[in-house]
């Protein structure tokens, strides 16, 4: 069988989350007897062996005529049993999903809450990047426009997901806490969903140390952009700094907000809070004893599992569906409730402060997580495709 993975972005898993899961399950399909291929728009990248033929389409857009008439010859030429449009939440699903062929069965995979943006408009429109003037023109102007956008965002929305409903065969979900998003939306579009997991990113036998070997360092592991929300562990280490010299705060990524956050982290004084750009994270998850996450809505969280399978514990705003699916606060790591930065630092701090109770959220952890394990999603999308 022939599968084929679509993205606007390529699959080099050092650029994302979308982009290591698609790596890991490619090689599991591959190493299951399937025969993956890899289409993206074109796009500079870094050498990277792919694990399947890597291709990429005339020219960026969803609109392209050249984009069309060049999807359909190479699904042809290349016998595609099976798309895989891993930008299910997005408008490049109507290229992805236009295969040509009525005998292409087509998965679109929901790689963030469906509703995330929706629901959080009200507090990214509050949000400053600064406390300048202009930023707080700004918000006022986004404040008289709010009922506007977010009547207009719900229709793009219940537009969006009709397409899907037209044009998909299998919509995957990273959790069944998604369902009722789905179904506020368009109730049918809920028969169409199958939930599953994102795989861990870590090899099963990788070694974790879980016994107090971990240094004193909190990490952040993710891109710099607004969703993520990076200002908010800036702030939260500010609370906490004086009172931890020991500890030291790490964000590795990068991303549009980078400069602005480098500017708050002066502005706010901090010590000891380092950024490292774009890095591979697992020499950083092996060191760390914690990891954050701090955005506004996610659809998995991949930090928080990886962090988990290093024997990290995670501490997160519980301000998303799956994020229960991770945590079982107080025993696999912390939940906060959103959007309180107080308490956000008083957990954290707990966990600084008590060893033994950080040491064995640590083991839960990294106990927990293998639940997620690439053989066990492996065969959940086995059942799918071939379902």
């Amino acid at each position: 069988m022939n599968i084929l993975f679509v993205s606007p972005m390529p699959f080099v898993p050092q650029v994302g989350g979308v982009e290591r899961v698609t790596d890991r399950l490619c090689r599991s399909l591959l190493s299951r007897g399937y025969n993956c291929y890899y289409l993206t728009y074109p796009c500079d990248v870094a050498d990277y062996d792919f694990p399947a033929k890597a291709s990429v389409f005339p020219e960026k857009g969803w609109r392209s005529p050249r984009n069309v008439e060049f999807y359909h010859k190479y699904i042809d030429e290349n016998c595609i049993d099976v798309v895989i449009n891993e930008d299910g939440l997005y408008e490049h699903s109507r290229l992805f999903l236009n295969t040509g062929r009525q005998d292409v069965k087509r998965i679109s995979v929901l790689h963030n809450d469906p509703l995330g943006s929706y629901r959080n408009l009200w507090q990214n429109f509050l949000s400053l990047r600064d406390d300048t003037l202009t930023e707080k023109a700004k918000r006022i102007a986004r404040i008289l426009l709010y009922c506007k956008v977010k009547r207009q965002m719900w229709q793009g929305i219940c537009n969006h997901f009709s397409y899907l409903k037209q044009n998909t065969d299998k919509i995957v979900l990273l959790s069944s806490s998604f369902i009722p998003s789905i179904s506020s939306i368009d109730p049918e579009i809920a028969d169409l969903c199958v939930n599953i997991p994102n795989p861990n990113t870590y090899a099963e036998d990788i070694v974790v140390s879980t016994d107090g070997q971990k240094e004193k360092e909190v990490l952040f592991v993710g891109r710099l952009e607004k969703q993520k929300r990076v200002e908010r562990i800036l702030k939260v280490w500010k609370m906490l700094q004086s009172a931890n010299p020991e500890w030291r705060l790490s964000i590795v990524g990068t991303g549009s907000e980078e400069s602005n956050l480098k500017r708050l982290s002066a502005s706010l004084g901090l010590d000891r809070a380092m950024f490292h750009g774009r890095q591979d994270p697992t020499v950083y998850y092996k060191r760390a004893s914690i990891v954050c996450l701090v955005s506004d809505f996610e659809g998995w969280g991949m930090t928080l599992t990886e962090g988990m399978q290093m024997g990290c514990v995670p501490i997160s705003f519980d301000s998303y569906p799956a994020a229960r699916d991770i945590i079982c606060s107080g025993e696999t790591g912390e939940l906060v409730v959103p959007y309180s930065l107080k308490m956000y630092a008083a957990k954290l701090q707990h966990l600084m402060t008590y060893d033994t109770y950080r040491q064995k959220l640590s083991k839960n952890a990294s106990e927990y997580v293998k639940r997620f394990d690439i053989a066990a999603v492996t065969d959940k999308w086995v059942d799918l495709i071939n379902g």
